[in-house]
């Protein structure tokens, strides 16, 4: 397993998944290109709050889970041919969306891998200060 960090979180990766960063998301995809993991921070307004964000980002229709130690608000869904499993995670001062896509011809065949690397996701409780 690798460790993947960033400044807020870290996460374990079976050796047969890669990352990629862009500006503010980081890309996880395994080597079969069958699924990508998609985890971005996002960072409330100034004088607003998680909470704020939550509900603003929270449209339709979501359920409560846990993902590792963090409450989430999950929700499925299929757009262009692509079927994906979003988190919207409290992270305290910040909110993690973390989304795992496949092709719809894929669905549920990583979602026990996914689940198993998502399990391992921590937040860096000293990042925000």
């Amino acid at each position: 397993m690798n460790e993947l960090n960033s400044d807020l979180w870290s996460i374990l990766l079976p050796g047969e998944w890669q990352a990629e960063q862009d500006d503010e998301t980081i890309f996880i995809v395994d080597d079969d290109e069958v699924s990508i993991i998609e985890i971005t921070p996002l960072m409330p307004e100034q004088g607003s709050t998680v909470e704020a964000l939550l509900d603003t980002l929270q449209a339709g229709k979501r359920k409560t889970v846990m993902l590792a130690d963090l409450t989430a608000y999950y929700l499925e869904f299929e757009e262009d041919d692509m079927h994906w499993r979003e988190w919207l995670c409290d992270a305290g001062d910040f909110v993690l969306t973390v989304s795992h896509g496949t092709d719809v011809e894929h669905k549920g065949m990583d979602d026990g891998s996914v689940d198993e690397i998502l399990s391992t996701l921590l937040i860096q409780t000293d990042a925000i200060d």
